[in-house]
């Protein structure tokens, strides 16, 4: 008799696992959200693309840097605007860089050492 119920109870048990094991299975994965869904929930303070976003601050470091390299003449927002990627567009031509009009880590940095080292004049 206690055979028959230790066999009862593990037969259970296997069935009751392979059970949970088919219901994980048949679940299926969540999808991401579309680019455009993700991007309506970020804060207004940043910009550029899905892959990598930018803060107002370090538009505001590009405009100012193409400002001083005398490619930008905007207001500086810190806000991507098309004047900014134009004058991206500009600097990344004259430096032999992928032309793309974004900004990106590369440019970012090629532009603040760029800028640094023209002195400004008055």
């Amino acid at each position: 008799m206690f055979r028959h119920t230790a066999l009862l109870i593990a037969g259970i048990l296997v069935l009751g696992s392979a059970s949970t094991l088919a219901a994980q299975q048949a679940t299926p994965p969540k999808k991401a959200e579309p680019p455009h869904k993700a991007m309506a929930a970020m804060p207004a303070e940043m910009h550029g693309t899905p892959t990598h976003m930018w803060t107002t601050e370090q538009v505001k470091d590009a405009q100012l840097a193409l400002s001083h390299l005398k490619l930008y003449d905007g207001k500086v927002t810190g806000t991507m605007n098309s004047d900014t990627e134009e004058a991206l567009r500009q600097f990344q031509r004259s430096h032999n860089m992928a032309v793309t009009g974004r900004l990106s880590d590369s440019v970012l940095v090629r532009l603040r050492r760029e800028s640094s080292m023209k002195s400004p004049t008055r």
